[in-house]
């Protein structure tokens, strides 16, 4: 229990967190668990009891109060991964400006996360192209997770001296 998890969620891999495990699921059609973020849990069974409590007293979504015991950090958006599906790709003169841009993009770097493209075309809706690369084969996506980063803040404190 407390261990974070990705599922699979409509079209899309999320965050999870396990809060217990039931021997048969409540629903008729469940999805296996991807992937184990980490063998330490993220929350012990204390915080998750206390989480259930507050969403009982204040009626407020479980989600919403198992978030206020995550650490921070963790808390992370899914992105798709694009690459290029065949080695045979041919360039055409047909092929648009943004198409072509984006399929030696990809030729050249390998794998790329949507954020990562982003950088090569600023303010260019290449998404929209991606998608129909996608559809007619040419490219391939998977709905990932980046990795987890936390930041350290840093804080300077000065104490005085202790006055004997």
């Amino acid at each position: 229990m407390g261990h974070l998890v990705t599922v699979p969620f409509g079209k899309q891999t999320v965050q999870g967190v396990v809060l217990e495990l039931v021997a048969e699921p409540s629903v008729p059609e469940t999805k296996p668990i991807l992937n184990l973020v980490d063998p330490l849990p993220a929350l012990t069974a204390a915080q998750i009891a206390l989480a259930q409590w507050l969403a009982r007293e204040t009626l407020s979504p479980l989600a919403a109060c198992i978030g206020l015991m995550l650490p921070v950090g963790l808390a992370q958006q899914a992105d798709t991964q694009y690459s290029v599906s065949s080695l045979q790709l041919q360039i055409t003169g047909e092929t648009g400006q943004v198409q072509k841009r984006l399929l030696e993009l990809l030729s050249a770097r390998g794998p790329l996360r949507g954020r990562q493209i982003d950088r090569h075309f600023k303010n260019v809706d290449w998404r929209k192209t991606a998608h129909y690369l996608v559809r007619t084969g040419m490219l391939t996506s998977q709905s990932i997770l980046p990795p987890i980063s936390v930041r350290i803040r840093s804080r300077c404190c000065v104490t005085p001296p202790l006055a004997l």
